[in-house]
């Protein structure tokens, strides 16, 4: 929703560009304003503006959205209304949501977790709400002045924390601990005074004054430090569908290789460490037959009672979450993977079948992709290095030799990976449609979008004046205009 109150629908679309190789670009078109935001008013803004920019459906293979049931819902959802129009339009659930839900779901199943990322929330938003709360974070009077001029470049105290920004939770986390023995300070001399914030002061100051709260910052800290690499991966346009996949599963099985001791003993050797800062000791837990309020397993010592109650359970939680939702594709045109060099060897006669089931309608020559696909796995046995991704393979592909193979690789990689350009057309909305702008209508606000979104790509002001001149009229008709 705009500042105006009106709800915009961004519309952008993936392709590739073959005039420089190969190149995946994904493109905003523009604004769509929403009456109504059920799945059918949806489904019929985009069709209908797809129609308006002539753009035919029948060339659509793939819709990517969010996971929200209005869009994804298979029975009558955005996506299912559009595939009985055009019934190879696959649907993508956005990979970048995706992840998010693995951390927001792993953050708030173990109960220790849970907890702490409240107490990290709340504080982020004290700091937040005063500038003077936020520069004593800045300050430490131990430091010298050369650390101190350091942190002041890079001003922002703990950012706030949201379950649809992704990567918001490792980013708070971390500038937490980073800013821990500060936040503690200015806590302590809030509480002393005689504002209305003193007794929340003192609320905060003795949260994070439990060791439960430290180590399981920590704790948080190490295992989101893993996803945070493959957040930024995702929000780029040349990865598709499998990298995704492989990345997203490779991460997890890094992740898994952490469930030991020795791993454990460097989490719980920094947790002792910043608890010294402040002058927390760790204290074992009691353990009682019945404890139906906290985890209660058996154990010798400190360290191994948040071992086998907090790390095990956490890393546990990521792993599952990452395996569920990150499950392999079994849709045909995802068996198109398997004519990349690397994977060409496991690309049996049954796979080879169920993919040209799906591609074949497609094909420019398909009488001869069985033909074609045996030329390309015999050239590919050479000793040679192989490529392993998709879009380096089709940017050597030869068009002329290979044109079945070059026709399913480019249909596989405009299969949607993530939203994020139309989440980054959101951002340039914000920034575009203000309080002084108000009563911007929908055409201009669609242009000035399309103007900032592509601004790098050169214009000539001559040919443009000439446009405007030619036509007789003061507005230029331009894609989005009403005919």
């Amino acid at each position: 929703m705009d500042v105006s109150g009106i709800e915009q629908l961004s519309i952008c679309i993936r392709y590739i560009n073959h005039d420089n190789r190969a190149e995946i670009c994904e493109q905003f078109l523009g604004f769509r304003p929403l009456d109504k935001q059920d799945a059918q008013s949806i489904a019929e803004a985009i069709l209908s503006q797809l129609k308006k920019w002539d753009l035919d459906i029948k060339y659509l293979r793939g819709q990517g959205y969010n996971g929200a049931s209005t869009m994804s819902g298979h029975v009558s959802g955005v996506q299912q209304r559009i595939r009985e129009l055009q019934p190879r339009a696959l649907f993508t659930h956005c990979r970048s949501h995706t992840l998010n839900l693995v951390v927001v779901h792993g953050c708030s199943d173990v109960p220790l977790i849970r907890n702490t990322m409240a107490t990290i929330e709340k504080i982020a938003v004290f700091f937040s709400a005063s500038a003077v709360r936020k520069n004593m974070l800045q300050e430490d009077p131990q430091e010298n002045e050369e650390t101190q001029a350091s942190k002041k470049r890079k001003i922002g105290g703990i950012p706030l924390m949201s379950d649809t920004r992704w990567g918001s939770r490792g980013k708070t986390v971390g500038a937490f601990i980073e800013h821990f023995k500060a936040a503690h300070s200015a806590l302590t001399d809030m509480e002393s005074g005689t504002s209305s914030n003193a007794s929340k002061a003192s609320n905060l100051k003795h949260s994070i004054e439990s060791f439960d709260t430290i180590v399981s910052a920590v704790t948080t800290n190490k295992i989101l430090g893993y996803i945070q690499p493959l957040t930024n991966q995702l929000q780029s346009t040349n990865i598709d569908l499998m990298t995704a996949y492989k990345e997203a599963r490779e991460v997890a099985q890094v992740i898994s290789l952490l469930r030991n001791e020795e791993s454990f003993k460097e989490v719980y050797e920094k947790s002792e460490q910043l608890a010294s800062t402040i002058g927390v000791v760790p204290v074992k837990k009691r353990v009682t037959n019945k404890q139906q309020l906290r985890a209660n397993a058996p154990s010798e010592s400190i360290e191994e009672h948040y071992r086998v109650n907090l790390f095990y359970p956490f890393v546990d939680h990521v792993i599952s979450q990452v395996n569920t939702r990150f499950m392999e594709g079994s849709e045909p045109a995802m068996l198109a993977t398997y004519l990349i060099p690397s994977s060409l060897s496991k690309l049996t006669k049954e796979k080879q079948e169920m993919m040209l089931s799906w591609y074949r309608k497609d094909l420019p020559q398909p009488d001869f992709v069985d033909q074609e696909i045996h030329r390309w796995k015999v050239k590919k046995q050479a000793p040679e290095e192989l490529e392993s991704s998709a879009i380096k393979t089709l940017a050597g592909l030869e068009k002329e030799y290979y044109p079945n193979i070059h026709c399913i690789l480019s249909i596989y990689l405009t299969l949607p990976v993530t939203t994020c350009s139309c989440e980054r057309s959101f951002s340039a909305l914000r920034r575009l449609k203000t309080w002084l702008r108000s009563s911007m209508g929908n055409e201009r606000l669609s242009g000035l979008a399309m103007m900032h979104v592509h601004k790098h790509r050169a214009l000539d002001p001559v040919k443009v004046l000439r446009r405007w001149d030619a036509s007789g009229h003061r507005r230029i008709a331009l894609a989005f205009n009403e005919k």
